[in-house]
């Protein structure tokens, strides 16, 4: 609910811009904002790759997509489920997500430079 009031604050203080000021000041304004805003994502890339060695992509879409690929694996070879299922499904899970892992921050990598 705070998004949506400080999603529409901004919203109208963009027009007030406008309104009093023209489209230069806008497109400053708009500019500033994104500068910040992406300083601010790599700086939090910086603490993830300093804490833990991934960077931030990885850390949201490394089980997503690890666990998608497993389940692509599991319907097409029609693997067992119960402890069979299991045992082939954490092995499979290590296997995979070594290379996503090492993909991820490659591609975290270049975003956040």
């Amino acid at each position: 609910m705070k998004f949506k009031y400080n999603s529409f604050g901004l919203i109208i203080l963009m027009i007030i811009v406008f309104i009093r000021e023209g489209i230069d000041p806008l497109i400053n304004f708009s500019y500033n904002i994104l500068i910040t805003v992406s300083f601010l994502f790599v700086a939090m890339n910086q603490v993830a790759v300093g804490l833990i060695g991934d960077s931030i992509i990885t850390l949201l879409f490394k089980s997503i997509i690890t666990f998608f690929i497993i389940d692509v694996v599991f319907e097409i070879f029609n693997f067992p489920s119960g402890k069979m299922g299991d045992f082939f499904g954490k092995i499979m899970f290590w296997i995979f997500e070594i290379p996503i892992t090492f993909i991820l921050n490659i591609i975290g990598r270049m975003i956040f430079r």
